[in-house]
């Protein structure tokens, strides 16, 4: 039997990861449109589009709705270290040696739910702040942040510049409080919707981690609630609870 054939559009793909790879195309740089694309590897734009969509699904690419697709930063490593204890997303980022932003969304009040008011040691009938901001790393969208805090004592967010600055130390201003620690935390899988999509500017349907926390003060008292979802194809989630791997090179294994 004969040798099975490469399929053109595999080929592409190859050809357009080795381009990458190689720098001919750096991280956060924009590859040329279909038209362009077609007469570099000699294709025809089926065949490019599926080669550019499988380079999106594995995260090496990424659409950017309205501004075309461009390659991917290195993704963020997030490093969650004993359980209760997190780092938040302007450290991860200056870990990753990236720049970090935010976009406000919304800033708005919202009744709290009964499980929401029980969490959160509120009284019935409370009313919560609730911030949904879109975080960037280089400019790049990383995940769209859900935060739900109690109005009375942090009111005065409304009136502050949540762009590109750190919740948590705005927190800190408006109420003299903030996250310290982490009373409970929950990852699991999620699929965009067409308003994640549109915000984050990804496909609908693109993997996502939801992410559900409960952060407490430095008293360890319960402050405020996330439900922050992170592109999947951008993020890295790491805990070294155990021994310290000095030297090991922990993305090879």
């Amino acid at each position: 039997m004969g040798q099975k054939s490469v399929p053109l559009y595999e080929k592409v793909k190859t050809a357009l990861s080795a381009d990458i790879r190689t720098g001919k195309y750096s991280p956060g740089a924009k590859i040329p449109i279909e038209p362009e694309l077609e007469k570099i590897y000699g294709a025809s734009r089926i065949t490019i589009r599926r080669a550019v969509t499988e380079l999106c699904q594995e995260g090496i690419l990424n659409k950017q709705q309205g501004s075309g697709t461009f390659v991917s930063e290195p993704l963020l490593h997030r490093c969650i270290v004993g359980g209760k204890v997190f780092e938040g997303f302007t450290q991860t980022c200056l870990s990753n040696g990236a720049k970090p932003g935010a976009r406000v969304i919304k800033c708005e009040l919202v009744p709290s739910s009964e499980a929401e008011s029980k969490c959160l040691r509120l009284s019935e009938g409370a009313v919560l702040l609730h911030i949904q901001r879109v975080r960037t790393a280089n400019e790049v969208p990383i995940y769209m942040e859900n935060i739900y805090l109690p109005y009375d004592g942090f009111g005065s967010l409304l009136d502050m510049d949540l762009n590109n600055t750190s919740v948590f130390r705005a927190m800190e201003k408006a109420g003299g409080r903030s996250p310290a620690g982490v009373a409970y935390r929950s990852i699991a899988m999620a699929k965009a919707d067409a308003y994640q999509a549109e915000e984050l500017g990804i496909a609908i349907g693109e993997p996502m981690f939801f992410m559900k926390v409960i952060y407490n003060d430095a008293e360890g008292e319960p402050l405020c609630i996330g439900r922050q979802y992170y592109i999947g194809t951008r993020y890295i989630f790491e805990s070294f609870d155990g021994i310290i791997l000095d030297n090991i090179p922990i993305n090879s294994l």
